[in-house]
């Protein structure tokens, strides 16, 4: 009888040592890193000789494993070890350009730099940072481009020097203003680094002076723009207007006496109807019969469209035929994003890949986008990350995630609770589910329990 009490005297004496057996405190806080949710041991109270494991937030890393034991009812760190920010590789350099670090110091996670172009080059992309991000490099390498400058359009004056569509940087050009303009010598202008022509002057004309009249299927004979005085003549199948070979025009206060015009001299067509795109290949002449005809060839790149034999009748040309391009025209642009060039053809664009900005997703992952007969594939939409602001994280008791982006996704997302909190329940996760749609964030439930220790 004795014997049995003492047995379940041992036995209370145990149970009730066990139950108010002391535990170890909350796991300490490690700076750039949240307990491993593979670790060991995960609940809410510890006891000596527990261990538990930490792992680096997003952007961070550690070279050794970062363990904590509880010993004497005090969590103690059982190597050195910490986390710190990834480091991307040094970023690529591009032909005729350069960057520089605008934000942050060499090249770790969050650090931004600024591509720029070499003098004498533009930026041809419109995204032109590149962030380092936990998984490398974002957005893609821009590209400089030579500046050039358009050939320029200088009303009442001749480019007396050899004509071009574009030019280079420090390249000069001179012309002159038509008679009866001035100034009257030589003005020279230089295309700058801006793409722009500088030193240009406007040909104005001069007070009391007539301008030299253009003069359509003929030519004008005027040595000095002070005369007074033009005499003029037509063109083959042409006539001036009183029938005379030649015919003569005064300047009185500025205005010519007879306005000079050539008239059609015979029955017939003169020059045939101007086609974009095209080129005559028949003899070309300066006045047609009735019943000739000229015959068109389109430049390479287009297709005829019509009938490429026109004739001349006593009511004109015949409707002149098109060329249709089927030359490309420049990618499509997509908001939040560029393209990248895959593929050209005789200098011209034919194939691209798109790509978005940081954080922003493509809603159509397709590989390349083509250009058939002049037109573009339809580019893909850059859909909108989510931003968790302040109050969110307040109102849901949520831990911060890296730059506070969401990508845009079609899968549920997890949001880990705030140290301390969890989502209740019986499985008491630390963690809430939502959904990211192009900007715009559901959280479907709050972490709404606090942990109670002790």
């Amino acid at each position: 009888m004795r014997s049995s009490l003492a047995t379940l005297s041992l036995w209370i004496f145990i149970s009730i040592d066990a139950t108010t057996q002391e535990v170890c405190p909350e796991p300490p806080e490690v700076e750039n890193a949240q307990i491993s949710q593979d670790s060991p041991l995960m609940r809410s109270n510890y006891i000596n000789g527990d261990e538990i494991d930490y792992i680096c937030n997003d952007g961070y890393v550690s070279l050794r494993k970062i363990t904590y034991r509880c010993k004497n009812y005090i969590w103690s760190k059982q190597r050195s070890a910490e986390c710190t920010l990834k480091r991307c590789e040094p970023p690529a350099d591009i032909p005729n350009g350069h960057y520089i670090i605008t934000n942050g110091k060499g090249f770790f996670v969050g650090s931004t730099i600024v591509y720029t172009c070499k003098d004498g080059y533009q930026m041809m992309s419109r995204i032109y940072t590149r962030t380092c991000r936990p998984t490398g490099w974002d957005n893609q390498l821009p590209v400089c481009e030579d500046i050039t400058c358009e050939a320029p359009n200088i009303p009442n004056a001749k480019i007396v020097s050899r004509e071009r569509t574009k030019y280079d940087v420090s390249s000069r050009i001179e012309y002159k203003c038509h008679p009866g303009f001035e100034p009257e010598q030589l003005i020279q202008i230089t295309c700058n680094y801006a793409g722009k022509w500088i030193n240009k002057q406007d040909c104005v004309e001069k007070e009391g002076s007539c301008i030299t009249p253009i003069l359509e299927n003929g030519y004008i004979e005027r040595t000095h723009p002070t005369e007074d005085s033009i005499f003029y003549s037509c063109n083959t199948g042409y006539k001036t207007f009183s029938g005379n070979w030649w015919g003569v025009a005064t300047c009185n206060n500025g205005r010519w006496s007879n306005e000079p015009q050539c008239i059609l001299d015979e029955e017939g067509c003169v020059r045939p109807p101007k086609v974009e795109n095209a080129l005559i290949i028949s003899k070309p002449q300066e006045w047609y019969s009735y019943g000739s005809h000229v015959i068109y060839r389109c430049r390479r790149l287009f297709t005829i469209k019509g009938n490429n034999r026109v004739s001349c009748h006593n009511t004109g040309w015949d409707e002149a035929p098109k060329c249709e391009g089927s030359i490309c025209p420049p990618p499509p642009l997509i908001k939040d994003g560029d393209y990248i060039i895959e593929d050209k053809k005789d200098e011209v664009i034919t194939k691209v890949s798109y790509s978005c900005q940081s954080y922003y997703v493509l809603k159509e992952q397709k590989k390349h986008y083509s250009c058939r007969d002049g037109i573009w594939d339809t580019p893909p939409e850059c859909l909108k990350p989510c931003k968790l602001t302040p109050e969110i994280y307040m109102e849901y008791n949520l831990r911060p995630v890296q730059d506070n982006y969401i990508r845009h996704s079609d899968e549920e997302i997890q949001l880990y609770c705030k140290k301390g909190w969890h989502a209740g329940g019986f499985l008491r996760l630390d963690y809430v589910k939502g959904t990211c749609s192009d900007g715009k964030i559901t959280i479907k439930k709050k972490c709404d329990t606090k942990e109670i220790f002790g």
